[in-house]
């Protein structure tokens, strides 16, 4: 298949562990547990990615997307040693967004400088809601003051391209039971 009729995709590997399980998700997440079996995980992710772009004869990519679960649950050298397994695999054209999905409770100054430095730039904070009541229902680890001091030391480590996921129907939605979103 030439290159150019896959000019641009972008992988999304993705890391299925959080620190707990939020009411909302509905992705494929596991709790936190064994570590070898997410070594395990790791080094097949790796594989696969390599194994991938040598079977899609090194396409060029426009972004990298690792989601989770909870990658920043990793050591910050494990989503780096990543990031370089896809530019390996892959051709990253010149400009190319490198996101990683962040829960605010799992960062500190030091792990987001390490990200930056590490080639990550842009960070996709989990931060749902700036309203304590609404954080706790959600079962985030993290809260609204929290949530702005994540948003604060992004800045400070230097990532200029920054989202953040809210959950803006959280008050007006019921779940079943009657017990509001």
């Amino acid at each position: 298949m030439p290159n150019d009729r896959l000019s641009s995709p972008g992988p999304l590997p993705a890391y299925p562990w959080c620190p707990t399980r939020c009411i909302y998700c509905d992705f494929n997440t596991y709790v936190e547990g064994e570590a070898s079996l997410k070594a395990g995980y790791h080094t097949a992710l790796r594989r696969e990615i390599l194994e991938t772009g040598a079977a899609l004869a090194r396409p060029d990519l426009d972004t990298i997307f690792i989601g989770g679960g909870t990658p920043t649950s990793l050591p910050p050298e494990d989503l780096i040693e990543l990031v370089e397994t896809v530019k390996t695999a892959f051709r990253l054209r010149p400009g190319a967004e490198v996101t990683v999905e962040a829960n605010p409770g799992t960062l500190s100054i030091e792990y987001l400088r390490e990200l930056r430095q590490g080639g990550i730039n842009r960070l996709s904070l989990g931060v749902q809601s700036f309203n304590d009541d609404e954080l706790r229902f959600l079962s985030r680890l993290h809260d609204a003051a929290a949530a702005r001091y994540a948003v604060e030391q992004a800045r400070a480590a230097g990532f200029d391209n920054l989202s953040l996921d809210l959950i803006l129907t959280c008050r007006s939605r019921v779940w079943p039971g009657g017990r509001p979103i």
